[in-house]
């Protein structure tokens, strides 16, 4: 996450593709990077079964005004 903050210039976004059963854990590392994610889609493989797999996209967070 913290090479991704950096590669993603000013307003910049990053697209990520994560195991759902450990979004918790991308929330985390998104925040603790200074990342916003500001979309998030759970993927499931066929209706009524758990979801496999999260798209998430994030910003850079801005300073404070």
């Amino acid at each position: 996450m913290r090479a991704a903050r950096r590669l993603v210039g000013f307003r910049g976004r990053v697209a990520l593709v994560y195991p759902s059963p450990r979004l918790a854990e991308l929330l985390s590392s998104l925040q603790s990077a200074g990342l916003t994610p500001t979309r998030l889609r759970l993927v499931h493989a066929h209706p009524g079964e758990p979801a496999q797999r999260a798209l998430s996209r994030a910003e850079r967070e801005r300073a404070a005004a």
